[in-house]
């Protein structure tokens, strides 16, 4: 950099809020604190449970931060989340545990959380019968204010500052916290609506908590090829924060709490070993905790392929199909250590890019003539090894996520091609570097244990 900002006299609130800082998330593990507590450009923000910590980065510096810590970078990498569909009531069945006289199961003494586009807390499903509301806190992280302890932005508001509002002929100037997508509000009407007319949720006398997430940093629009139009793109740090509050917040309530995520992603490696899946692990078993996520609204997208590659030099094609006026999309390839891959590419119009070399930290970015497009490659590869007793030779399985329709909003990927539609081809070779080597096992220990590959167009 040509100048280099002074962070000395910022405090990690003052650090936190400047337009160029991005939140990352990272394991707090000695050896991970000791290598960035001399690092000035990073500051380590609230230690959630689980060891794990919010990580505030200057953007214009990752560069050198890569080159600091290596390809352990990538795990600090947050994943990027969207709302998923709406399902009916009456499918889960929901109806018939609530009819059962004996059980009484109604939510009475409960807390459920909404971690989500926030809540339009005047409307009456979230009422009691005195008028009052049954939301007990609501932590709007897009609203600059009175931030909750620790958590540095957004703000917080009480149920106090909720009936406050409701009385009021202007509700929003006391309490400024709308769900303009309305995905959260329809979600909290599922789980604990109080019985209006015909309709009732599933837990009706349970008390909410209710996080409205802020979309994330618009830095990572372009490194993640997030449309600016996609509003609701939120970010992995941000959903443990809320998770992190929620349970503060119900502990001082001491009441049990389940947390609802209507949320979904197609990032990182979907074996549960991301920061953000095992952090969840870790949460899921607190006594008086439960975690309800989203999952199976992508059954038929075809947003994803696997495949095994028996021998070194041997090939697989991956399709993608691309609508006509596509921007940007953006694919993943996992595959476990210690195999090594690399990814070549052919568009639409026949312009190939040879294999790129499959150097760890690498990224090879090439433009395309015929396309007017810029293709960029990038390789992270795990550094910590253990050396099994055998020498036996690894087939090498992999598996590629697209991002899919929640943030490329006109693209769709299919496994098979149309004969009148364009499409890119990606190959992925494995590479010929452990041809005679013994094969390895990676310990999971610190932040990586499998092979990343990304590739964006």
């Amino acid at each position: 950099m040509n100048e280099t900002p002074s962070y000395d006299n910022m405090s990690l609130e003052e650090f936190a809020k400047q337009p160029y800082v991005i939140k990352l998330n990272g394991k707090d593990c000695v050896i991970f604190a000791d290598t960035v507590k001399d690092i000035p450009y990073i500051k380590l923000g609230r230690i959630v449970r689980g060891g794990y910590v919010a990580v505030y980065v200057d953007s214009r510096r990752l560069k050198d931060l890569l080159a600091a810590l290596g390809t352990a970078t990538f795990e600090l990498y947050p994943e990027v989340l969207a709302p998923l569909g709406r399902t009916s009531l009456e499918a889960s069945n929901i109806m018939r545990v609530q009819e059962q006289p004996h059980l009484d199961l109604r939510g009475s003494g409960t807390l459920i959380g909404i971690i989500d586009t926030g809540i339009d807390y005047t409307k009456d499903a979230f009422l009691h019968e005195d008028g009052t509301s049954k939301i007990r806190y609501i932590w709007d992280q897009t609203v600059e204010g009175n931030s909750p302890d620790d958590f540095l932005y957004g703000s917080e508001y009480t149920n106090e500052q909720i009936n406050q509002a409701l009385q009021s002929d202007t509700p929003f100037d006391i309490v400024p916290s709308i769900d303009t997508a309305g995905h959260g509000t329809f979600l909290a009407s599922v789980a604990a609506s109080k019985q209006k007319s015909d309709y009732i949720g599933a837990a009706p006398d349970a008390d909410l908590i209710v996080v409205k997430l802020k979309r994330i940093e618009k830095f990572f629009n372009n490194f993640f090829c997030i449309p600016e139009s996609q509003e609701n793109a939120f970010s992995s740090a941000d959903i443990m924060l809320a998770i992190e509050y929620m349970i503060d917040r119900a502990n001082e309530l001491k009441m049990p709490l389940a947390i609802c995520i209507g949320l979904g992603s197609n990032m990182s490696g979907h074996d549960g070993f991301s920061v953000l899946g095992e952090y969840i692990s870790v949460i899921s078993q607190l006594n008086g905790i439960c975690i309800c996520t989203a999952a199976g609204n992508e059954v038929n997208a075809g947003h994803h392929a696997s495949g095994i590659l028996a021998k070194t030099n041997s090939t697989q094609t991956i399709q993608i199909q691309v609508p006509e006026n596509a921007n940007s999309f953006m694919m993943q390839i996992y595959a476990n250590s210690p195999d090594r891959m690399s990814v070549s590419l052919k568009s639409p119009l026949g312009e190939t890019i040879p294999r790129a070399a499959a150097i760890s930290g690498s990224i090879t970015e090439t433009n395309l003539i015929l396309e007017r497009a810029r293709v960029s490659v990038r390789y992270f590869f795990p550094t910590w090894w253990i050396r099994r007793s055998n020498n036996s030779y690894k087939i090498c399985a992999s598996h590629a996520w697209y991002m899919g329709s929640h943030f490329i909003l006109r693209y769709y990927c299919k496994r098979q091609v149309q004969q009148l539609a364009s499409y890119h081809r990606l190959d992925y070779s494995r590479s010929s570097i452990y041809k005679s080597r013994p094969s390895y096992n990676c310990c999971r220990a610190g932040y990586v244990n499998r092979r990343y590959y990304q590739w964006c167009v």
